[in-house]
């Protein structure tokens, strides 16, 4: 029951990241309601993980536990200061707060959340030999299939990852980012999905690389 809580909760955060990345579409009230939804998600997936935490001075650590140590306290970080820039650069909150940080506040959620995307499709790239052990149990057309669509789809993230301009965002090589309002959602979407699939699979094979050097 709990694995399947998990389950939940961590595709449903994958479903909120990719609608928050369009957020130029979306409007600003609902960016913020599922901005919430979404910390909310956070807080469950870590409250579920707590056994982390306890074992964290444990145990001896081996080059895959680093990286996913260093994976996950960096993830946890983004996710932080992404909230902290939200609270910045929400019109209801910094009224509230007399916060005048704006500025700030938009240079700083653009950097994190890029960040914490890119973070977030490492941290299930790090997880994702469960998965994987559960294609290798199919047929080996449908392996095939698989890898297939993988490989296509991986493709397409890397042109994602230029025309998206990600780069640019994550050390802020721009200061403004110009966004098309007349694209469609779905696009955007699939752009993000695919580019979520590269990472993930690129971090699978540098997981099984480093522990196969093990």
């Amino acid at each position: 029951m709990r694995a399947k809580i998990k389950i939940v909760i961590d595709a449903g955060m994958i479903i909120l990241v990719l609608l928050q990345m369009a957020y130029h579409l979306i409007g600003d009230s609902l960016h913020e309601w599922l901005g919430i939804m979404l910390f909310v998600l956070l807080i469950l997936h870590n409250i579920l993980d707590r056994k982390w935490y306890s074992g964290l001075f444990k145990g001896k650590y081996t080059q895959i536990r680093f990286f996913h140590t260093a994976i996950n306290m960096l993830l946890l970080a983004s996710f932080l200061c992404v909230t902290v820039s939200a609270v910045f650069l929400s019109t209801t909150l910094s009224t509230l707060f007399n916060l005048k940080l704006a500025l700030l506040g938009r240079r700083m959620h653009m950097i994190f959340t890029t960040w914490s995307f890119i973070l977030m499709s490492v941290h299930v790239g790090l997880h994702w030999s469960r998965r994987i052990g559960a294609i290798k149990k199919q047929s080996q057309g449908v392996q095939y299939l698989f890898w297939i669509m993988v490989i296509l789809l991986s493709g397409y993230g890397v042109y994602a990852f230029i025309s998206r301009g990600l780069l640019q965002r994550m050390f802020f090589l721009s200061e403004y980012v110009f966004f098309d309002y007349e694209e469609s959602l779905i696009f955007i979407i699939i752009d993000y999905f695919a580019i979520l699939c590269l990472f993930i699979y690129f971090t699978y094979g540098v997981s099984k690389l480093i522990t196969k050097q093990k």
